[in-house]
Order: C-alpha cells, then sequence, then structure tokens
C-alpha cells in the first residue's frame, strides 16, 4: 500500500444526492452479522504481518488465505457495519487487490478508516452447504445492510471474476438488494479503461455480453455453483442475468464514470470525447430519448471547434436507424460514406465498413436492389484488401446471400450457392464450432426450412444445437434459439410431439427474460407457434392459455381490429370448440365476423373464414 493520505470524511455515502438506500431495518438477524467489516487501512497491517510487500508480491488472494489458516497471524476483528462489500476473485493477485481498493477510495475521496467488508476476514465458514433460501434472502439481505458493492477487475479486458459464479451472484444480490454498484482497477488499468471507453463503448459493451455466462461460470466448490446456479434460475434465468450486470449494474456505473469525466475535462474537446461516448453507452442501451441531445450537443461544439467530424455523423446515423428513422438516417449514411471514398480510397477499411452500412440499411428498407449493389461491392472490394477467407469478407459474403433470400425464389439459388460458401469458408478457417460457424449451419438451416427441405433443415439444426450446447450451454440465448429452429422443423413435419417441449423452452425463456410491454412483437410469433402445436396434439388447456395471451399481445402489437388479431382469435375460439366451450367460442366468433365485415369487408377471404367458423359453431 502506497503512503498517500486521504482526506478524512465524517460521513460515508453509500447512495448520491437524492438516492435513498434500502432501509437497514429490512436485515434480518441472519444477515446482520455479515454485514460487520474491518477499516481498509486493516489490510496494510496485514501485509507487513505477512512479511511486506516484497514477501507477497506474486501471491494470489487464494494463497493468502492457505497462509492465514496454516499460520494464524493477528487479523482485524469485523465489529463495525460495513458501507461497502468487496467483491474479488481469490486467484487474482492479492496486493493488486488492495491497490486497486486504494486508488478506488482515493477516486471516491472516502477515508482509509471507511469500513469494508471482504469475505476471507467477515464471512464465518460455512458449516453447511448454504440453500436456495439462504442465497436468496439471508446473503440479500447482507447486501441490503451494507448498501454498497465494489467490484475489483484486475484486467479489464480479461477478467476472472466476470468468470467466477460467486461474484457474478454477489453483482445480482447488488442488484435484487438496491445497493449502489462500482468499479475498482488497479491505476494503470483504469487509465487504458477510460482510454478504450472514450474511443468506443460498444468494444466493452460487447465484452460484458460474451463474458458474463452463469452457466459456464467458474467455482472452487461444486456445492456452491450448484445452489448459486438454481438460486439464478428461480428467480431471473441465466440469460436476463447477463442484461442486469451489463445494462443495469455496469450501465450505471457507465454512465456515472462518463458524467463525471464531463465534469473533469480539461478542455472542449475533451469534453466532447466525453460527451460523445455518453451518448454511444445510452444508444447501446436502447435510451434513444438521452442518446440524442447529447450526441448533438457533442456534434455542435465540435463543429465550432473543428469543423464537420465524421464519425459523429455516422453515430448520428446508426442512432436514427435503430429508431427506425431510415428517411433521416439515409443521407448520413450517404455523407460518410462519400466523404471516407474521398478522404481514404474505395478499398479503405473504413470505406468498405461505411459501404455496408449504407447497403445494412437499404436492406432494412426492404431496397433490395440497392443493397445488392452495396454489399456485392463489398465483398469484392474486402476480397481485395484483405483476402477471399478473411473474416470480414465472409462477413460480407453471408450479408449477400441474405439479401438474396429476401428477394424471394427468384434468387434462392445465388443465396443457397453463397450460404453453402460462406460456411465451408467459416469451417475451414475458424472451425467447426466457432460461434461464427455455427450462426452459418443455423442461418442456412432456416433457409432450407423457408424452401421444405426439412430433411437438410433438420440435420443442420441438430448439428448446431449440439455445438452450441458444448459451447455456451443449455440455457444460453444461443442454444435456445437453435431448439426454437428445430421445433419448426419438427412441426413443419407434422412431428408435434417433438416440436412442442421445444417450443416450450424457448418461449418459456422469452417470457422470463422479456419486457411484455416493450418487447410483445418478440414473444407473440413464438407464444403462436406453441399454442398451434398443443392444439395438435391435444394439449387443448394449453392451448388455451397461450392464445389467450397472443391475443392479448397481438392488440397491443396490432390493435384489436386487425386481421391478425382477428385470425389469432379465431384460433382461440377453434380451441374454445375442442374443449366444449362453445358460448365462448361464439363470443369470440362474433367478434370477429362484426369486426372483420366492417374493416375487411365481406369479398375478403379472411371475413369468410370467419363466417364459416361461426356457422359450424
Amino acid at each position: 500500500m502506497s503512503t498517500r493520505k486521504l482526506p478524512h470524511l465524517t460521513h460515508v455515502a453509500a447512495y448520491g444526492p437524492g438516492m435513498a438506500g434500502p432501509s437497514k431495518a429490512h436485515a434480518s438477524k441472519a444477515a446482520q452479522s455479515l454485514t460487520r467489516g474491518v477499516p481498509f487501512s486493516q489490510l496494510a497491517s496485514l501485509i507487513n504481518s505477512l512479511g511486506g510487500r516484497n514477501a507477497i508480491a506474486h501471491k494470489s488472494t487464494s494463497d493468502i488465505i492457505t497462509a492465514l489458516a496454516k499460520t494464524p497471524l493477528p487479523t482485524p476483528n469485523p465489529t463495525t457495519r460495513a458501507t461497502l462489500m468487496v467483491s474479488h476473485a481469490w486467484s487474482d493477485n492479492f496486493l493488486t487487490l488492495v491497490d486497486s481498493l486504494e486508488n478506488y477510495l482515493l477516486d471516491q475521496e472516502l477515508d482509509y478508516e471507511t469500513p469494508i467488508w471482504i469475505d476471507f476476514l467477515c464471512l464465518p465458514p460455512a458449516q453447511t452447504v448454504r440453500s436456495h433460501d439462504w442465497w436468496s434472502s439471508v446473503f440479500i439481505d447482507a447486501v441490503v445492510g451494507i448498501g454498497a458493492v465494489v467490484l475489483v477487475m484486475q484486467k479489464w479486458e480479461d477478467s476472472i471474476a466476470l468468470r467466477r459464479i460467486w461474484i457474478l451472484y454477489e453483482m445480482y444480490a447488488c442488484h435484487c438488494a438496491g445497493a449502489s454498484f462500482k468499479v475498482a482497477l488497479p491505476p494503470d488499468e483504469k487509465a487504458g479503461f477510460l482510454n478504450a471507453l472514450m474511443k468506443d463503448p460498444s468494444y466493452f459493451h460487447d465484452l460484458l455480453t460474451t463474458s458474463v455466462n452463469a452457466e459456464k461460470a467458474l467455482a472452487t466448490k461444486r456445492s456452491d455453483k450448484s445452489a448459486i446456479q438454481e438460486t439464478i434460475l428461480k428467480s431471473c434465468g441465466f440469460f436476463k442475468l447477463v442484461s442486469i450486470i451489463r445494462d443495469r449494474l455496469f450501465g450505471a456505473w457507465i454512465v456515472a464514470e462518463c458524467r463525471q469525466r464531463v465534469a473533469r475535462s480539461k478542455d472542449e474537446l475533451e469534453y466532447c470525447n466525453w460527451k460523445a461516448a455518453l451518448s454511444q453507452w445510452y444508444h447501446l442501451q436502447k435510451e434513444y430519448s438521452l442518446a440524442e441531445p447529447v450526441l448533438l450537443e457533442s456534434m455542435k461544439l465540435r463543429k465550432r471547434l473543428m469543423g464537420s467530424f465524421p464519425p459523429a455523423t455516422l453515430n448520428l446515423a446508426l442512432l436514427y436507424k435503430s429508431q427506425l428513422r431510415f428517411d433521416e438516417a439515409l443521407p448520413l449514411f450517404a455523407e460518410y460514406l462519400t466523404v471516407c471514398r474521398e478522404s481514404l480510397g474505395n478499398e479503405h477499411p473504413d470505406a468498405i465498413a461505411a459501404t455496408a452500412h449504407l447497403a445494412n440499411l437499404h436492406f432494412a428498407r426492404e431496397s433490395w436492389d440497392q443493397s445488392e449493389s452495396l454489399y456485392t461491392q463489398c465483398y469484392h472490394m474486402s476480397t481485395k484488401t484483405n483476402g477471399e477467407m478473411h473474416p470480414t469478407t465472409l462477413l460480407h459474403l453471408l450479408r449477400l446471400a441474405q439479401v438474396y433470400e429476401a428477394m424471394g425464389t427468384r434468387s434462392a439459388k445465388k443465396a443457397e450457392s453463397l450460404f453453402i460458401q460462406c460456411l465451408a469458408a467459416r469451417r475451414l478457417t475458424l472451425g467447426p464450432t466457432h460461434p461464427d460457424t455455427l450462426e452459418s449451419i443455423h442461418i442456412l438451416a432456416r433457409f432450407y426450412l423457408t424452401l421444405n427441405r426439412h430433411s437438410e433443415s433438420e440435420t443442420l439444426c441438430l448439428e448446431c444445437l449440439q455445438a452450441r450446447r458444448t459451447l455456451f450451454g443449455e440455457n444460453h440465448i444461443q442454444t435456445l434459439e437453435a431448439k426454437n429452429s428445430l421445433a419448426e422443423v419438427y412441426y413443419a413435419q407434422e412431428r408435434f410431439q417433438l416440436a412442442e417441449p421445444l417450443y416450450m423452452q424457448y418461449a418459456a425463456h422469452l417470457k422470463q427474460n422479456l419486457e411484455v410491454e416493450r418487447d410483445a412483437m418478440s414473444l407473440l410469433q413464438p407464444l403462436s407457434n406453441l399454442a398451434l402445436c398443443c392444439t395438435r396434439i391435444g394439449l387443448y388447456e394449453k392451448a388455451e392459455m397461450n392464445y389467450l395471451e397472443v391475443v392479448d399481445l397481438s392488440k397491443k402489437v396490432w390493435g384489436a381490429d386487425d386481421v391478425q388479431t382477428l385470425i389469432y382469435m379465431m384460433g382461440l375460439a377453434e380451441v374454445c370448440k375442442l374443449r366444449g366451450n362453445y358460448e365462448k367460442a361464439r363470443q369470440l366468433l362474433v367478434q370477429c365476423v362484426d369486426v372483420g365485415e366492417r374493416e375487411l369487408g365481406e369479398q375478403d377471404a379472411y371475413y369468410q373464414l370467419f363466417v364459416k367458423s361461426l356457422a359450424d359453431c
């Protein structure tokens, strides 16, 4: 520990101004014993007791714990209520842990005497395996009692902490407790992290997405891992845990860091850079109403300082595209592409990427010819610059194949040829189980499904599912998407008994992890598929329950009078008939006929179908 002095504060706040922390009165008696901490300064005494910094320079925290167990030394007795819970990996270097905490206290202007809760000094040895109730109540109550959690990441790009199940659960407990969340890094790592964050916030966002995987996380004790995984599955599920950690915990911390850097900016250019980074982070979190004004302010100031700035133009175009404001995005993408080509040349990587952005926008607008032309340019330019087997070249090839697929049967042969070419190249260069290879397998499987080539689609779906199970785990979103695709193949083959449990798993995952009001569109088709499948195998009660949800969602997405909602209502009515509830079926079909006559007209095929179904009731 360095000899730097910290300013003494009379009060250590776990929450910012205007934020009400959880009441300590709610912590259970069992949890209260877990809230006692030791002053941070006591870690210096512990280091001295172990022979000083040089003696333990290469020791991990686990090594220190082992040494203390073999040769008991005077250790601080936790008596004061902690105001900070330290979450850390035992396999990390012990001195770096201490230095990271010191750097955090300096940055937050907190005192050396700040009482901290750190597991190996404050957690009594467990006499038995902890139960689900202990994890979901006592431990979370302890976090409520402490009020703040700081995660120590010794390497921000390759953090062991994010791969440990205990730490993932401590972050989940922080979320459940409503506690504040911060991150501590060694000084050099913090500087590197801030530099990377200012340049490209999406890099760290993607890093969190791929790093947090509770199903594959590590633990010293298998019993701890099983108990924690059980608790996560019973509460939020593995996939939602990713969004909790990335968007809510790290998200709030990143926003606070960006705002702090804005306030501490040395000049107007640095101010612009941090404003732009803050806007990009809001964009990544789909907080579009917050992202746009921050970005526009940054662009206005930067233009006054240095004229036009193409990356800002691109960021604004991407922001508009994410909001489906295609007409506003189009001239910005075109402007950015022109600037890149004029200043860098057509074959520069940035110019190729700009071409791909514009191609992708035209794809979203269903302007297939423009998208085809631009993606063809991307593919040929990337082939010349990077080589035909380069991952970027293969990505452009895949996107071009998807354009041909979207064009319909007239371009199906072109699409198939390019899909197969891309898959073969990825198998060869990346290996058979690389995520990009599995993406190609999955896309080709779904393409064959649209062509009613069910046997080929099934073979590819099974290959993709097995590989994703091994790579990501049973409950990962990519594994579940492979299950859903296989279910669609089985349904098309009328193998409904095989399709139903796969549909059920996928639908259950979506219902657990998506927000109904925001994600109704994403929920609609899977639940509709499940309702149809249950009907076909005679699970009428389950079919009715799912149809009720589908009708409600369709009203939110399309409106009560839309033909799609009426079709779902007719499906619900047919299930009611099968269950013998003819009165309810008639009520639903009368609504379909009345609305259909008004909205569709008597000559419409769907209206006539509603009339026939009512007549048969």
